[in-house]
């Protein structure tokens, strides 16, 4: 039924925009779905040129073909425009009455905007992507105003009233305003607040400019709508970094040619009767619309051109350096105080560091092949934290390498999807809520008697804090060492631990005795906000019974449970919860497989069976790639950093 509307009204639409004719709109309605159907199946983006192409050698013999190229332009402006303004002002509305809170209307207004505001919360992360096509729009709307010679008679008398001087700074300083606002568009994506207070002055000047040229109000109004739309959304724009450290990507140099060859274009559309001479650029007159012209698009074409350079050749290029004493200091202090305990992975001194530019957030990372992979998501405050993640990415793409997130959870998964990422599921994580945790109940019966059977051998648990005594650092390696040799392992990285003892004397220690005797032991990661606690290493001896892992796993949440601790994350289960028959991925289909038939290589199912004895909830965690192909290229490259076949440059 939906469908059946949408290509009624729009037929309807550009019937009614055509030139008058014996076709009627029974059959245009039929000429329209068809040209739809051939747009479809050409896999042209949005059909252009191949619906026009469709509607032009349908209408019948005799149709003057300016005004049916005319009425198709003009039918692409309305289909995709007015709704794209209506979107934004709802967009802008729903902002407005969120940001009112119990002050806002509950009358038929308030009643529409709760039952829209699920909807409209989601596609919030993308409202800086449609800001910026919106500031975008009305600073190339600027520039060609300047270039077309006045359509209305008010415009006209305005020349012969306002001195020379006035008239030709008008023109060039619409052409300048609408080339600034065609850059501060990337500003606008990137969530600057130093360019969202830019745009708003530069709209603010182009609304004074149109009003005293003509007054044009149909360009001062549009400003000022897009104005009052803009500042609704401040509470998105807090990232107070500058447009040097932006990296034109393929797509925005693009942009910017195809903006200066529109300039162009235009001017020479406009202008093509009068004949070019020098002379022209050095003529100043009321009437001498064409040297006004010429003047207008070079300014723009200068201003566009000679910043996109400048922004190309200012963005600062990050080499994969291992951090030093003091950029660990600071990533330490960041990741005390986040609710992940995982984010203090970046003090294994195997990652470099891209932080935000106050400081306040980072990036840990790695490089492997022609991938720069980031363990988990940003660490720091949103903004932060969003901001170092964008300098990773930009940093990546300017190097000529795929920007990675390994291993990101939930929380992280708007800001992939704001960064132009796709997310591919790489399993669950098992998180068991400590403080409804205990060995009671019928369910924890067989939790219980194993760690009743590890009581019964010996064994007994204890945490030790840092600093650590040398001679028990000497025992854990041999410990440590017996483990390597009998699995025929080496250390790993990147994700994992490794033994060494300055990473190791950063951290509590959970020691496994029995009869007074070491025989496995596991380092615990924490944060001062005992939300999250979890273990990197883990390593016992040939001594230790089969029950020894299982009963350091109860015995240390139950301990941790005592201290305040909210949460304990058992680690992930790789390839586990992959749901292919409602996906419909290639990924998830491929992913499942191994699950279901790697057991050779490695025990994916096994090791959800062993945490699944904890009640663990399961939480999804994430790659996060540039593309939607099956993300095997990356997942390698994770693996060598993994195994540590990765030569890093330090510092």
């Amino acid at each position: 039924m939906f469908s059946l509307g949408d290509i009624g009204f729009s037929a309807l639409t550009l019937y009614l925009l055509l030139p008058v004719s014996d076709l009627g709109f029974l059959t245009f309605l039929a000429v329209f779905a068809a040209a739809t159907m051939v747009g479809i199946i050409s896999h042209v983006p949005g059909g252009i040129g191949v619906f026009e192409t469709v509607v032009i050698a349908a209408m019948p013999a005799g149709s003057p073909m300016h005004k049916v190229a005319a009425a198709l332009l003009l039918y692409r402006l309305v289909y995709f425009l007015v709704p794209f303004v209506l979107a934004l002002v709802v967009l802008a509305l729903h902002e407005a009455w969120r940001a009112a809170g119990a002050h806002a209307p509950a009358g038929a207004f308030g009643r529409a905007m709760a039952a829209m505001d699920p909807a409209l919360r989601a596609v919030a992360p993308l409202a800086p992507l449609v800001l910026a096509v919106m500031v975008f729009g009305s600073g190339l709307w600027m520039s060609l105003s300047a270039l077309i010679p006045p359509t209305t008679e008010a415009a006209e008398v305005a020349e012969t009233l306002f001195p020379l001087a006035f008239v030709e700074g008008s023109a060039l300083l619409s052409s300048a305003l609408g080339a600034g606002l065609i850059l501060l568009a990337l500003g606008i994506v990137r969530r600057s607040l130093g360019a969202f207070w830019l745009t708003l002055a530069a709209m603010a000047a182009g609304v004074v400019v149109a009003l005293v040229q003509g007054p044009d109000w149909q360009r001062a109004g549009a400003l000022a709508l897009a104005l009052v739309i803009l500042l609704r959304f401040r509470r998105e724009f807090h990232r107070r970094t500058t447009l040097t450290h932006a990296a034109l990507g393929p797509g925005w140099i693009a942009l910017v040619v195809t903006t200066i060859a529109a300039f162009g274009f235009v001017l020479f559309f406009d202008h093509k009767g009068t004949p070019y001479a020098h002379e022209l650029w050095w003529q100043f007159a009321v009437d001498g619309r064409v040297p006004r012209a010429l003047r207008a698009g070079l300014v723009a074409s200068l201003i566009v051109g000679l910043a996109a350079l400048w922004l190309l050749l200012r963005a600062p290029r990050h080499r994969f350096v291992l951090p030093g004493a003091d950029d660990l200091s600071r990533a330490a202090a960041i990741s005390a105080v986040a609710d992940r305990p995982d984010t203090g992975f970046a003090l294994t001194g195997d990652k470099a560091l891209i932080f935000s530019d106050d400081g306040r957030g980072f990036v840990m990372f790695g490089v492997a092949g022609r991938s720069w992979i980031a363990y988990g998501g940003p660490v720091g405050p949103a903004d932060a934290a969003g901001e170092a993640a964008l300098t990773f990415v930009e940093a990546a793409r300017q190097a000529g390498a795929r920007p990675v997130f390994y291993e990101v959870g939930v929380d992280d998964v708007p800001l992939m999807l704001e960064l132009g990422l796709m997310l591919h599921k790489m399993g669950e994580e098992a998180v068991v809520e400590l403080t409804g945790f205990s060995l009671d109940g019928p369910e924890r019966k067989k939790l219980r008697a194993a760690h009743a059977r590890a009581v019964r051998d010996g064994l007994t648990l204890q945490i030790v804090q840092p600093p650590h005594d040398p001679a028990l650092i000497a025992e854990l390696r041999a410990i440590s060492d017996a483990w390597l040799r009998t699995k025929r392992a080496r250390e790993k990285g990147f994700s994992v631990g490794r033994f060494d003892p300055s990473w190791l004397g950063r951290w509590r220690l959970a020691l496994v005795r029995r009869q007074g005797r070491i025989v496995a032991f596991a380092h615990i990661l924490t944060t001062r906000s005992r939300a999250m606690a979890t273990i990197d290493l883990m390593r016992h001896s040939d001594a230790a019974p089969g029950t020894t892992m299982e009963f350091l796993f109860t015995e240390l949440m139950l301990k941790l449970k005592g201290q305040g601790y909210r949460a304990f994350s058992l680690g992930m289960a790789p390839l586990s919860g992959l749901a292919p028959e409602r996906s419909r991925r290639l990924w998830d289909r491929f992913g499942a497989l191994i699950y279901r038939r790697g057991g050779n290589f490695y025990n994916f199912a096994g090791l959800r069976v062993f945490k699944e004895k904890f009640h663990p909830d399961w939480r999804p965690r994430y790659l996060a790639v540039p593309s939607a192909l099956p993300p095997l290229l990356p997942l390698a490259d994770a693996a060598r950093l993994i195994g540590g076949k990765t030569a890093p440059v330090r510092a």
